[in-house]
């Protein structure tokens, strides 16, 4: 079975012997609980991992074949005998500490952080399950006669099931025991649903809505005032045209600076050389000066004499 070790320590470590335990410990039976729940796995978890390189799993299977384990207590000697305890439970951590180092106190630390039960209860209840762990292989290997390979074949078979049962608040401060890099959980995003008016329109959509009603109101005021811009066009219009009348008039000498009197437009012909004949102002510059090119003897005419 892949997760026999596991099972052998459930199988002792049961609710009955566990209640007993926590009243031997003076502490609180689901907080004695909660820890054994913990190391069971954790513990059963860091004996796997040590044979996942070569030296430690020689490590491990000389432990096995040359440490002279006693009988296995019963969990009442264990419980009701205050000198078994402690021998089994000083056992198990040098166990450890010989599989490992001395930051194996780590894993009481990390237990009593864990379950609430002091540190000196979280030390002796790691102590005791190793205990139990490494007395349980050391009986495999002897009664079986195995090899060292088929000791690591056995722990590994059972490696990944027994990391799955573990505490996760273990998986960053015992990576290095249990042999797990540590992830955390990824919260769960809940999903927000998009708020919905009274009609099922969505609050999106009622907001285009107005501001499509707003640009309709804007386009309407402006269509409805063409007077703006025509007024500024009529403002302009008479400089333009007096302008216009202006330059017209001082192109047939009567406005007030040609030095003519003012006199009524009539319309004159004059005959030019050539035979073409054309329409001016009478009295105006334009007369007067084609009077002087049509002069044979080239001579000013009297009115533009009296201008120059």
């Amino acid at each position: 079975m892949a997760t026999l070790p596991l099972d052998h320590l459930r199988s002792i470590f049961n609710p009955s012997a566990v209640n007993e335990l926590a009243r031997s410990l003076n502490e609180n039976k689901a907080t004695t609980q909660k820890a054994i729940d913990g190391l069971l796995p954790t513990v059963t978890a860091g004996v796997m991992n040590r044979v996942t390189d070569r030296e430690g799993s020689n490590v491990l299977y000389q432990l096995l074949k040359n440490t002279p384990f006693a009988t296995e207590p019963t969990i009442s000697e264990l419980v009701d005998t205050s000198s078994e305890r402690q021998k089994a439970a000083e056992s198990g951590n040098d166990l450890l500490r010989k599989l490992y180092d001395q930051r194996v106190h780590q894993v009481a630390q990390e237990t009593s952080r864990y379950s609430g039960v002091s540190l000196g209860s979280a030390t002796t209840l790691t102590g005791l399950v190793a205990s139990v762990m490494m007395g349980f292989l050391h009986r495999q290997v002897v009664s079986n006669d195995m090899t060292e390979a088929q000791l690591v074949a056995m722990l590994n078979s059972g490696v990944d099931a027994t990391r799955s049962v573990t505490p996760v608040v273990f998986g960053l401060p015992l990576a290095w025991f249990i042999g797990t890099a540590y992830t955390a959980p990824t919260p769960a995003v809940p999903v927000r649903e998009n708020l919905t008016l009274g009609s099922g329109l969505l609050w999106w959509q009622w907001l285009l809505i107005a501001l499509g009603l707003i640009l309709l109101i804007l386009l309407l005021l402006r269509a409805c005032n063409p007077y703006r811009t025509t007024t500024a066009e009529e403002t302009n219009q008479p400089a333009v045209t007096a302008s216009t009348d202006s330059l017209t008039s001082n192109l047939d000498g009567n406005g007030a600076d040609s030095g003519l009197a003012a006199v009524p437009d009539v319309k004159v012909g004059v005959d030019l050389p050539g035979g073409r004949k054309v329409n001016v102002a009478e009295r105006s510059f334009n007369y007067a000066l084609i009077q002087y090119l049509a002069a044979k003897d080239g001579q000013y005419p009297g009115c533009l004499r009296s201008i120059t």
